[in-house]
């Protein structure tokens, strides 16, 4: 897609001149109607003012896009500033962040101590997750947060499943075996109301991360749906480098410990 280059002056303040507050809270409004008339199908999480006058970024899940509303046309592309840096960029990285900030790490599973930090939220019996479940097993260095996001309409066994494995004490083995296969002709038995309760904090954090699908990967910071060996690649620490989101993961795990 052409990539939609704007110079846009750093000396403009971001927000709506003359207006009052519930004034400009209305004249958003419109704009999210506006918006909508367009694109009836696409969710939108989110619309704000930008540097350039009558024009708003919107926000759509982990996307971000432009509306000129007395235009009526939406703009498809990367803005950037006159010092070439590229606002679009910033803000797809803050949502991102913003989302990373909303979990919860010490309700998911927690399988090694690596400093790559990959958080997944993933389907025991999606055999898209399986296969990237066997790739992680084997990548070293790495620091993994399983969410489980069982699809029941695709894979009815999938929430028994999971129940089970955040039922148990050794969620880490139990979610191994249940990856393997170990369960596909009798379900495991033993959930717990706790492991039940769990299963739909996890749901809960899939819904501010907006996953509709699985599996869906946060590799140190970047989002990666689907199974992408390449960008996962891509995406991993194969020296000594440590990303700001893997240092800001870690130093949330080490306060959770100690509270």
């Amino acid at each position: 897609m052409m990539k939609l280059r704007i110079a846009v002056s750093t000396f403009v303040c971001i927000c709506v001149f003359g207006l009052g507050l519930s004034e400009a809270a209305d004249d958003l409004a419109a704009v999210t109607a506006g918006v909508k008339k367009i694109v009836q199908d696409v969710p939108i999480t989110s619309v704000k003012t930008t540097t350039i006058d009558g024009i708003y970024e919107v926000e759509s899940m982990y996307d971000v896009f432009y509306y000129a509303p007395k235009a009526e046309r939406l703009f498809f592309g990367d803005l950037f500033s006159p010092d070439s840096t590229n606002i679009t960029a910033l803000s797809k990285n803050a949502i991102v962040s913003r989302i990373i900030a909303s979990l919860d790490l010490s309700k998911a599973v927690k399988l090694g101590t690596g400093k790559n930090s990959v958080i997944e939220f993933t389907d025991p019996d999606c055999p898209h997750c399986r296969n990237a479940f066997e790739y992680w097993q084997n990548v070293p260095d790495v620091t993994r947060y399983t969410f489980l996001f069982p699809i029941a309409e695709s894979h009815p066994q999938a929430v028994a499943k999971s129940e089970w494995i955040l039922s148990r004490n050794d969620k880490v083995a139990a979610l191994s075996d249940v990856f393997s296969g170990k369960y596909d002709k009798e379900l495991p038995k033993g959930a717990t109301e706790a492991g039940k309760a769990l299963l739909k904090e996890h749901a809960a954090f899939a819904e501010k991360a907006y996953v509709i699908g699985t599996p869906l990967y946060f590799v140190n910071g970047r989002i990666l749906p689907g199974v992408n060996i390449e960008a996962f690649e891509a995406a991993l620490l194969h020296d000594e480098k440590t990303t700001d989101e893997s240092k800001s993961l870690q130093k949330r795990e080490e306060v959770s410990v100690r509270e």
